[in-house]
């Protein structure tokens, strides 16, 4: 097992419970300290909510938003990306350890193949993606604008498809952003004034109480290169133009792809219109099944009797 991990100026060291930042120790708490060492450990894939809680508290009973607490610490010291919160399935480690180990392979320098197998997409996307129908061509021209616009959005009716698009899309680009891709739902969401703070939430952002929240995370922004996903913002268009406005200005690497049923309506913002699933042009069953409201419909229908066949 790895004693001594290091990320840049930070060295942790497992046996004596200690992390160094430029060769001075720094305070961490001890729930937060067994945290990052269980995540340290299992690096290699996600850990489940419940896992965790077993392994940090053993044999007590806690509410999970200590895990946020103790993961918010974790990214201030190693900075936002280094825990990824993967929707639906826990968290994981997605910093690569460099530098000195505990065993014999201390002093060699590690293979291509020991970093493909460590390294890992900075992102709290889900691993796996849902499918969606009758979508291709959509999906390739969102790719293709967000290719030429840092600000885009999705715009559509409600329940038209606009999320599982923006997830095919923004899964693409899961490997292409030094910083990652992020994604942050907002539907949960009815004041605005947590737009940004969920924002703050989701990259490890701290925030001040002197300062506006859009203000401190569009300059947290400012040195990053990431896809910034926000789903859901049609109820609080203000403050989402408002956060989107100060992220286009302050942090130049930065592209947001938004979901909305209205515009956001922001100096830099382009459109992408999603339309209803389209019909057959005939009627012949080649050209029916080819659709993308039949591809839905076969996909449903076999859902409910795998027997199903269109005829």
């Amino acid at each position: 097992m790895r004693d001594i991990f290091r990320f840049g100026r930070v060295e942790i060291r497992r046996q004596e419970r200690l992390i160094l930042v430029d060769h001075e120790t720094v305070k961490i708490g001890a729930r937060a300290l067994d945290l990052l060492f269980v995540l340290l450990d299992h690096r290699d894939h996600v850990v489940s909510k419940n896992e965790l809680l077993d392994l940090v508290w053993p044999g007590i009973v806690v509410e999970e938003n200590n895990l946020q607490v103790q993961t918010s610490a974790i990214r201030k010291l190693l900075g936002p990306n280094a825990i990824s919160a993967i929707p639906g399935r826990g968290y994981k480690f997605t910093l690569i350890p460099t530098g000195e180990v505990a065993d014999e392979s201390a002093h060699l320098p590690p293979t291509t193949d020991d970093r493909q197998t460590h390294a890992a997409p900075m992102t709290n996307l889900p691993a796996s993606i849902p499918v969606i129908y009758g979508r291709r061509s959509d999906e390739a021209q969102v790719a293709a604008l967000l290719q030429q616009h840092r600000v885009l959005s999705i715009v559509g009716a409600g329940g038209i498809g606009k999320t599982r698009l923006a997830l095919a899309v923004a899964a693409r680009w899961r490997h292409d952003y030094a910083d990652g891709v992020w994604w942050v739902d907002l539907s949960k969401f009815s004041q605005g004034d947590l737009v940004a703070c969920e924002v703050a939430r989701v990259l490890g952002i701290a925030l001040s109480a002197s300062r506006p929240a859009a203000e401190v995370v569009a300059d947290a922004l400012r040195p990053l290169s990431l896809l910034l996903v926000l789903d859901n913002c049609e109820h609080l268009l203000e403050a989402v133009a408002t956060l989107v406005d100060a992220v286009s200005l302050a942090a130049p690497r930065v592209t947001l792809l938004s979901t909305t049923q209205e515009p956001l309506r922001t100096s830099t913002e382009h459109l992408y219109r999603l339309d209803v699933l389209g019909l057959a042009a005939s009627s012949t069953l080649a050209d029916v099944a080819d659709s993308g409201a039949a591809q839905l419909f076969i996909a449903r229908a076999k859902a409910a009797d795998p027997r199903f066949e269109l005829q």
